[in-house]
């Protein structure tokens, strides 16, 4: 496997719009990208950080669960806020899964899924990378081009609307996203 980015650090928070402000007034970071995910069982938000590569742009994945149903639930109220994953961008996720799974890695999922910010998505289980859930991501638009179809995340207007952001011209695109 090749990591081509660290896609994105995954922090479980309890209350999106308070840490939406506190990270713009403190690092002055802004979302690119909020989405309401799983059936309201999240509300997500991407922030890019630094310089972007040929690959994208390094992002923190804020995490608000919702209602009972993820991991994010489990870790809120077993450990409180904080980092709960690491993502890492690869080729293709299902490649990965096959290959990982011949080698006998743990693995959380058996099979990747549609994720937020329009990515693919597959959990490994923490034993994999010495205790730290680690997530694997690839483009869902890469795949739907190479079948002949678009798919577009879609994005949460009623979140967006609560915390009043608007996309910045100036922000680097998701994956997937249409400007």
């Amino acid at each position: 496997m090749t990591v081509q980015l660290l896609d994105h650090i995954g922090i479980v928070v309890r209350d999106m719009q308070f840490t939406l402000r506190q990270y713009e007034t403190v690092l002055g970071l802004k979302p690119t990208h909020i989405e309401t995910y799983g059936d309201g069982l999240l509300d997500i938000a991407f922030l890019p950080v630094g310089p972007g590569s040929e690959f994208g742009w390094t992002k923190l994945e804020l995490l608000q669960p919702l209602r009972p149903g993820t991991s994010a639930w489990e870790f809120l109220h077993q450990h409180g806020q904080g980092v709960e994953h690491l993502a890492f961008l690869v080729g293709n996720v299902d490649r990965e899964l096959d290959r990982l799974a011949h080698l006998g890695i743990p693995m959380g999922d058996q099979a990747s899924r549609p994720g937020a910010g329009g990515m693919q998505i597959a959990f490994l289980n923490p034993q994999a990378l010495s205790g730290v859930l680690g997530e694997l991501v690839s483009p869902l638009l890469t795949r739907a081009i190479r079948r002949g179809r678009f798919i577009a995340p879609t994005a949460s207007a009623k979140l967006a609307e609560r915390v009043s952001i608007l996309r910045p011209a100036e922000s680097p695109p998701m994956a997937g996203s249409i400007r």
